[in-house]
């Protein structure tokens, strides 16, 4: 069974490849550039290199795959609100319609705790439904749960939508960023002490 992971230089995508290489799984990595996909060539990955806004690369790289784990996605300060939005939406829908027009294979939406908006999420299940608040990187993962909704309905693609929350764990640089400060003793708490930050470990992720 081969399992392509889109965005395969990013946090979640390069500890995915490890849990796959481990298993002995045939692993197909989706990367943007050479540099990024050197080193899994020498680890014996196949590799498809190139755009996700690029349909036929998008088709290409899906064929013969019978699963995808789409974990591509625009982040960083150098992407624009717009840049964000298109890459992270269409990159999706270009992903979803390589499976379905091949008739077969499964894709694993990475998407977010965020698209269920800024509140309290204490005892809420899946059955809470979606609010945007503002934030594009939560905002535009509802537009994509959305198409991938449309794509399951209406053409049959079977499709599984994973929301996990701030994900920690080896190799991160967020957590650090936290934990810096409050190392120094110099952390400051933002409004009330009670608000929780729900978190979940890279390997849990990986094993769901």
């Amino acid at each position: 069974m081969t399992t392509l992971v889109t965005g395969a230089g990013g946090y979640v995508g390069r500890n995915l490849i490890d849990a796959l290489l481990e298993r002995r799984q045939p692993v197909r990595a989706l990367v943007r550039n050479d540099d990024q996909a050197a080193p899994l060539r020498q680890r014996g990955v196949e590799v498809s290199v190139g755009d996700i806004l690029d349909r036929e690369f998008v088709r290409e790289a899906v064929r013969g795959a019978n699963v995808v784990q789409h974990c591509a996605a625009a982040v960083g300060p150098h992407y624009s609100d717009r840049e964000i939005h298109d890459i992270c939406l269409e990159g999706s829908r270009n992903v979803l319609e390589g499976v379905r027009d091949q008739g077969s294979g499964r894709v694993v939406i990475i998407s977010s705790i965020n698209v269920l908006g800024n509140r309290n999420l204490s005892g809420e299940s899946e059955d809470l439904p979606c609010r945007r608040f503002g934030e594009i990187r939560g905002d535009v993962k509802i537009d994509i749960e959305h198409l991938a909704k449309s794509f399951q309905r209406d053409a049959g693609v079977d499709v599984v939508i994973l929301r996990p929350a701030m994900i920690y764990g080896r190799g991160d640089q967020n957590l650090e960023k936290l934990l810096r400060p409050i190392r120094k003793g110099k952390f400051a708490f933002l409004g009330r002490r009670d608000n929780v930050i729900p978190l979940v470990y890279i390997d849990d992720v990986v094993q769901a």
